[in-house]
């Protein structure tokens, strides 16, 4: 399901390194372990060390490592903090995950869009509120397109407060 990836850091993400077409991807079996446990993690931070040596004899500072998780990339480094954190393998497909909570936002026909806006800004919020920096910025970079609001300065409100009078 997930292989390495690599990227020039010049390209700035992932996904506009993929829109010039200047991935590689490996062909080696795939990262996504059945479980984790402290074992896959020092096993992820080996493999993460051995790139990093390799790229440092190559005198390659500027490559971004890591993998491609339902559609967003993790870097090794996010990887192994998300193992260490949560335990397990980041297995919430985001892209799928941004669109439901816009449904379920999106329900009460009386909501006003600015109140729609608040509140789906609020749960993708609490979605990405434990992600690594990288990929929470990819998952609202996602969920712009559905209303999310950028400039909300961590607005969190409850059911209580959107109540329609």
């Amino acid at each position: 399901m997930s292989k390495l990836s690599v990227y020039r850091d010049e390209h700035g993400t992932y996904k506009e390194a993929f829109d010039c077409g200047a991935i590689y991807s490996s062909q080696c079996d795939e990262l996504e372990p059945e479980f984790v446990d402290a074992g896959r993690t020092l096993y992820l931070g080996d493999i993460k060390s051995i790139i990093g040596t390799v790229l440092e004899a190559a005198g390659r500072d500027d490559l971004v490592v890591g993998s491609v998780i339902h559609e967003v990339f993790w870097t090794l480094d996010e990887l192994i903090t998300h193992f260490n954190k949560i335990n397990e393998w980041p297995d919430v497909n985001y892209p799928e995950k941004v669109v439901e909570l816009a449904k379920i936002e999106c329900k009460n026909d009386e909501v006003s869009y600015d109140l729609y806006k608040r509140r789906y800004t609020n749960a993708v919020d609490q979605l990405t509120n434990e992600l690594p920096l990288g990929v929470k910025q990819q998952v609202i970079a996602l969920a712009v397109d559905h209303g999310y609001n950028e400039q909300s300065d961590d607005i969190f409100i409850t059911d209580a407060s959107c109540s329609i009078y």
